[in-house]
């Protein structure tokens, strides 16, 4: 009888995830973990980083690769009582990019333009865990706060009901996992119960997974405008997916629970058997930006560059579900679900990137940084601004500036080329995860290689390894004590693709 108004379930870590990417795109730069892209570098990635490096181009040209990612996540899984430990690998194969590149014949200077599709970023990973619980329970976090519900009655006063103003409680209500006792209103006891009642041994397991990824289009150009100084610009539009579900379960393995009792129309359903809490989203997004960067040699051998990319303007369609659901040993069971779709928009944060190279025909070594203040990250809606305000707050609360750092070289050994990296971009939130073991942040590492091999003036094969490491946690249900999954994940990802000059 009565509908719950949905939740907004935006937070400051989703504009983070949407709007966050990875060094590097295209097989070359990749291996170099992306150094060398701000300085200004004959490739496609040019137009990712800064749009200028397009201009010392030598040629037309078409490429294209196909990327595989693996993702490995090792989880601990810790409660007030136990410790479990586990580890899953996902693996999503797709095409990495694809570029066409222009240089247009002139009488003298560069001028160079092209389009390219590129992966910026990749969501998919997964993970499982289970363990048991002595001292509390999902159904803790279920029940009501005193200002989350009022108690109404007919107007015959025949009987008494809740009338919750927390989504989730009247989903656990309705769903048999807490109940109501209208006689407790007149007694000194609980007018609210769980169906895991204190002291149950009980035993949790869950699965989260996450899905989907970010991608980019990029048309640009660079002009020489003057001897030795590159110009150039690329207009950018983002659009992506991502999905993510959480499934939940408490099974009453040792009979702790046999005397909690539902009432459903007169019918008695009795005995705990198994809670089960479902939660996810999906998310459609799609967004713009621009790049405008400069690059110049200050002699022969080296180069510096600068860019700076505008605000990405995402719109973020997204679907919504939740679920709670109770198996009783007697009587059957009870579930009871909502979904829905809402639409609000996100602003990320200006970039600025500089970066130095050295180049020789043999010996390539970069280093590059980038300048990202995500307390400007800014979240808007059409609708319920109040709570956008109150986000925004928030960001400009938790979070930090950043520098990104990368470095990178590249040699050549006749027509096999040797190419290596490191980046590192801090984690941007003021406050470390904490852990049971300490605290620690977020930070992300990579760690890169890669082979190219030229076998004519016009067609070359590259191969690019890079590998991402970075802790994260979960936590099923917000209570005191509540269980914690502590995870390591490490991203591999394998690319190779081709270059053809035209």
């Amino acid at each position: 009888m009565l509908a719950p108004v949905a939740a907004n379930a935006q937070t400051a870590d989703d504009g983070l995830r949407l709007s966050d990417r990875e060094p590097a795109v295209g097989v070359r730069m990749s291996a170099m973990a992306g150094a060398g892209g701000f300085a200004g570098i004959g490739d496609f990635g040019a137009l990712f980083a800064n749009p200028a490096g397009l201009g010392y181009l030598d040629g037309s040209y078409l490429s294209g690769s196909l990327t595989n990612v693996i993702t490995s996540d090792d989880v601990r899984f810790v409660t007030p009582d136990f410790s479990t430990r586990s580890d899953e690998s996902l693996t999503n194969m797709r095409v990495g990019h694809l570029a066409y590149l222009y240089k247009v014949p002139t009488a003298q200077g560069s001028l160079v333009v092209g389009a390219s599709y590129q992966r910026t970023n990749p969501f998919n990973r997964s993970f499982s865990f289970a363990g048991e619980n002595h001292t509390n329970s999902v159904t803790d976090f279920f029940l009501p706060f005193p200002d989350e519900y009022e108690i109404r009655y007919d107007e015959d006063g025949d009987f008494y009901y809740p009338e919750f103003f927390r989504d989730l409680s009247w989903l656990a209500y309705e769903g048999g996992a807490i109940e109501f006792y209208p006689e407790c209103l007149d007694l000194d006891c609980p007018i609210f119960d769980t169906a895991v009642l204190p002291g149950s041994r009980i035993h949790q397991s869950g699965e989260v997974i996450e899905e989907g990824g970010m991608n980019e289009i990029s048309f640009g150009g660079a002009f020489e405008a003057a001897e030795n100084v590159m110009v150039g610009l690329s207009a950018n539009v983002t659009f992506g997916s991502y999905r993510f579900e959480s499934i939940f379960d408490e099974v009453d393995s040792y009979g702790d629970n046999e005397d909690y009792i539902v009432i459903v129309g007169g019918d008695e359903l009795i005995g705990l058997d198994d809670i089960r809490y479902i939660q996810g989203y999906e998310a459609d997004i799609i967004g713009f930006n621009a790049r405008l960067g400069v690059s110049g040699r200050i002699t022969p051998e080296l180069r510096a560059g600068i860019s700076i990319e505008t605000p990405t303007y995402q719109n973020v369609s997204e679907y919504y579900w939740e679920e709670v659901s109770t198996l009783f040993l007697t009587g059957g069971s009870l579930a009871q679900s909502y979904d829905g779709d809402f639409e609000y928009r996100i602003s990320s944060p200006w970039r600025i990137g500089g970066g130095i190279a050295y180049q020789t025909p043999r010996l390539l070594v970069s280093a590059d940084a980038e300048y990202v203040d995500w307390s400007q990250m800014r979240f808007s809606s059409s609708t319920n601004r109040g709570y956008f305000e109150d986000l925004n707050r928030d960001l400009r609360r938790v979070y930090d500036p950043v520098l990104n750092t990368r470095i990178g070289a590249e040699f050549w050994v006749g027509d096999l080329a040797l190419r290596g990296g490191f980046a590192y971009k801090p984690d941007p939130r003021q406050e470390d995860l904490v852990l049971t073991s300490g605290t620690t942040n977020r930070a992300q590492t990579f760690f890169s290689g890669g082979l190219g091999y030229r076998f004519t003036d016009q067609f070359s094969v590259d191969f690019a390894w890079t590998q991402q490491r970075f802790n994260d946690a979960y936590v099923p249900y917000a209570v005191d004590n509540a269980p914690i999954v502590e995870e390591e994940v490490t991203r591999n990802r394998f690319s190779i693709g081709f270059t053809v000059k035209l």
